[in-house]
C-alpha cells in the first residue's frame, strides 16, 4: 500500500501496452482528495490521467527529443548557505533524485516526472549539503497530488504537490516562497533564477552543495519556434549561459523571489551548450487545480 493510504487496497499497475521510449519510469496515476474529512483519496486510472507508459528508458532520457527526469545547474554558482531556504531535495531511499520548493507548511511542490508508482519518497527542508545527514532535516511524503492531465509523451501538465507527513517548521533555514495570484506570463528578456543540486555537465553525478544561477525568460512566440509541438500554454523558457541538467527536476524558476516555474525538461544529451531554451511548468497556468488542494488542508 502507498504510504499514507489510510484504507484499502492499491490497485494493481495498468498493463503496459506501449513501451516506445519515452521520458518515465513505470506507470503513475493521479492523487485527488475525495473526502476532506475522512482524508480519502481515490487513485485514478490512466484513462482518466492521460495516457500512461510503461516505458523502456529511465530517468533523463527521451527518444521524442528532449531530456526531462531527474534534470543540474551548468555554469552556476554555489549558492550562499540558507539564502533559498524553500529550495527541497526530493530523496529516494536518501538519495537526491530532485528538486522541489516550499509552497507552505505542508506542501513542496515539483515536477510530475519525478514520482514514480510504489516509490516512497522522503524531502529535506533547510539543506545545504545533501550528503550532511545534519544539514537539514527529513520528512516523509504523505500524499503524492499529480495533476490529472499530467502525460509523459509528449511531456504535458508536468507539476504535483507533495504533502507532507508533519509540516515544516519555519526558520532562518526553511521558509515557504510565494506563487502568482493569478494567470498571467513572464515578459520576455526577464532576469530570473534557477537552483537545484544536479548535475553540472550532461551526465554527470549531482552536487553535493545547492547551486544557483541567472537564466533569462524567452518569449512565448520564440519558445514555440524552437520546440513546436513539445510547448504547451502551460509551460514557459528561459536560457542563457547557465541552465539546469539532470537532478534539478522540480526545482522553481524564480522572478522578483516568487516561483514562476517548476523545471520540467531541456534538450536531450545537451545540458551543456543547449541550442534551444530549457523549459518549465507554468505554475501560473495550474491555480485553481493547486489552490483546490492547498486549501483541502488545515493548518
Amino acid at each position: 500500500m502507498r504510504q499514507g493510504l489510510l484504507s484499502g487496497t492499491r490497485p494493481p499497475p495498468p498493463t503496459a501496452t506501449n513501451t516506445d521510449a519515452c521520458p518515465c519510469h513505470g506507470p503513475r496515476y493521479a492523487l485527488v482528495r475525495r473526502d476532506t474529512s475522512s482524508l480519502g483519496l481515490t487513485w485514478h486510472s490512466p484513462d482518466a490521467c492521460g495516457q500512461v507508459k510503461h516505458c523502456k528508458m529511465g530517468w533523463g532520457s527521451g527518444g521524442w527529443g528532449a531530456q526531462s527526469g531527474y534534470v543540474g545547474i551548468v555554469n552556476g554558482t554555489v549558492a550562499k548557505e540558507h539564502s533559498r531556504p524553500y529550495m527541497v531535495s526530493v530523496q529516494k531511499n536518501k538519495g537526491h533524485i530532485c528538486g522541489g520548493f516550499l509552497v507552505s507548511e505542508s506542501f513542496v511542490m515539483t515536477a510530475a516526472h519525478c514520482i514514480t508508482w510504489g516509490v516512497n519518497l522522503t524531502v529535506m527542508v533547510g539543506g545545504h549539503d545533501i550528503t550532511n545527514q545534519k544539514s537539514g532535516t527529513r520528512i516523509p511524503v504523505k500524499y503524492y497530488h499529480i495533476n490529472p492531465g499530467h502525460n509523459v509523451k509528449p511531456l504535458l501538465n508536468d507539476i504535483a504537490l507533495l504533502q507532507l507527513a508533519e509540516g515544516a517548521k519555519q526558520s532562518n533555514s526553511v521558509k515557504w516562497i510565494s506563487i502568482p495570484k493569478k494567470d498571467k506570463d513572464i515578459k520576455g528578456a526577464e532576469v530570473c533564477s534557477v537552483a537545484g543540486w544536479g548535475a553540472t555537465k550532461t551526465n554527470g553525478p549531482v552536487n553535493n552543495l545547492l547551486l544557483q544561477a541567472d537564466v533569462v525568460i524567452v518569449k512565448r512566440k520564440e519558445c514555440k519556434q524552437y520546440w513546436n509541438d513539445f510547448f504547451s500554454e502551460g509551460m514557459l523558457c528561459a536560457r542563457g549561459k547557465a541552465g539546469f541538467c539532470q537532478g534539478d527536476s522540480g526545482g522553481p524558476l524564480v522572478c522578483k523571489n516568487k516561483a514562476v516555474g517548476v523545471v520540467s525538461f531541456n534538450e536531450k544529451n545537451n545540458c551543456n551548450k543547449p541550442k534551444k531554451p530549457n523549459v518549465y511548468t507554468k505554475i501560473s497556468a495550474y491555480l485553481p487545480w493547486i489552490k483546490s488542494i492547498l486549501k483541502s488542508v488545515k493548518h
